[in-house]
């Protein structure tokens, strides 16, 4: 998974704030610019919160896209919808967002709704237990990067938007070239999709900020409405706090700490007892997505609002396959042998190091530092406090 993170040293203070927020030590500064390793940025989107300055963003694809294309595909997840306080509100938000220029707006809640239902019955059928649910890239990477062991674990389905653009594909080839544009509602389903960052698996060709269009869809949105119908499982899956499992023994954790530490737990194999463990690293699930306006709290109510009149059946479930989606490998290629020697380097480069985690070095911990010291890449002379210690005597 590339890094859907962009970098503009114009803007940059140098603040650290990047640095220290960052889950998995991917931000470094070095020669007073940031750098993002791709092998461990997850694409949570937490430094671009802390980043007053918009020195990093994260950007998708514009709207000017849409004329190289024969027919052209809005595609909106079930969370979107949590911005709009009622049935109504939603199908003007549709409308609006056709307005942008779209041939087709396709909302995904009817596929999602049949999603969960084969959710329920892999889990079912499932030999070990629990189960982690495989919908949120940002713990898929963190699974792939912190704990492997937990692999095997992870639900046999690929992204809702993957399995939605893969159905219109199927059922539009008439339409000559057909291009699909997925809003998204957090950084990281940036990066599920060819344009703007190459992920050349997806049957998505743009994905686009929900947040960037805002203003655009708001000047466009009036009292005309699109002709839609939403479908009440799929709206559901949208949250981590509604029945759309019931019946199952499941463990909802949202946000880092609590996903973090589930994750703890299951890898020694202290969650068992649970079906399914529902992993979001976004509060509330994916109405919680940074690139939504609103906040979680609120897009709550709104879609408790809006399962009340929520009737459309979802569609069949055989059009859903199972099937993991495709990511890159984030192994490092060592051999155990090879691992132990550098973990014993590292420990003997920690000793000399004064365990600050000040960042000043560049590095968001003493032993991220350590590590580069050990594979060459850093000198012991780069840490600032040992090198204020030797001025000093």
């Amino acid at each position: 998974m590339k890094s859907v993170i962009s970098y503009t040293l114009s803007h940059c203070q140098k603040c650290l704030k990047c640095l220290k927020v960052c889950p998995t030590e991917a931000i470094t500064i070095v020669q007073e610019r940031v750098h993002i390793d791709s092998r461990r940025c997850i694409n949570c989107g937490h430094c671009i919160e802390v980043c007053n300055t918009q020195g990093l963003q994260g950007k998708g694809s514009t709207l000017v896209d849409l004329d190289n294309y024969d027919y052209t595909v809005a595609l909106l997840p079930s969370a979107l919808f949590s911005c709009t306080k009622n049935a109504k509100e939603a199908a003007q938000l549709v409308e609006a967002i056709r307005r942008l220029g779209f041939d087709e707006v396709v909302e995904m809640s009817a596929i999602e709704g049949a999603i969960q239902h084969r959710v329920k019955q892999r889990i079912k059928d499932a030999v070990m237990h629990p189960l982690i649910s495989s919908f949120c890239p940002v713990v898929n990477r963190l699974i792939r990067l912190r704990y492997p062991m937990l692999l095997d674990r992870l639900l046999d389905l690929d992204y809702p938007n993957e399995i939605a653009a893969d159905l219109i594909r199927t059922q539009r080839t008439g339409k000559g070239k057909v291009g699909i544009f997925c809003f998204c509602e957090c950084v990281s389903k940036l990066q599920l999709a060819r344009y703007p960052y190459g992920n050349r698996h997806s049957q998505i060709d743009h994905a686009v900020s929900i947040g960037d269009h805002f203003p655009l869809i708001r000047a466009l949105k009036d009292n005309e409405a699109s002709s839609i119908e939403l479908c009440r499982s799929g709206l559901e899956s949208a949250s981590l706090h509604h029945d759309a499992l019931k019946g199952l023994k499941v463990l909802e954790a949202d946000g880092q700490d609590k996903v973090q530490q589930v994750l703890e737990l299951a890898e020694f194999g202290q969650l068992d007892q649970f079906d399914y463990l529902s992993l979001s690293f976004c509060i509330n699930g994916c109405i919680g997505g940074r690139l939504l306006w609103g906040n979680p709290f609120e897009a709550e109510l709104h879609l408790k609002k809006l399962l009340e009149t929520a009737k459309k059946p979802a569609v069949d479930e055989d059009l859903i396959p199972f099937g993991s989606h495709q990511e890159e490998s984030v192994s490092d290629l060592l051999t155990i042998q090879e691992k132990l020697k550098l973990f014993e380097k590292v420990n003997e480069v920690m000793e000399k190091l004064p365990h600050f985690d000040c960042g000043a070095c560049g590095f968001a911990s003493c032993r991220n530092m350590a590590e580069n010291i050990a594979t060459g890449k850093r000198k012991l002379t780069d840490c600032r406090v040992l090198r204020n210690d030797e001025v000093k005597k």
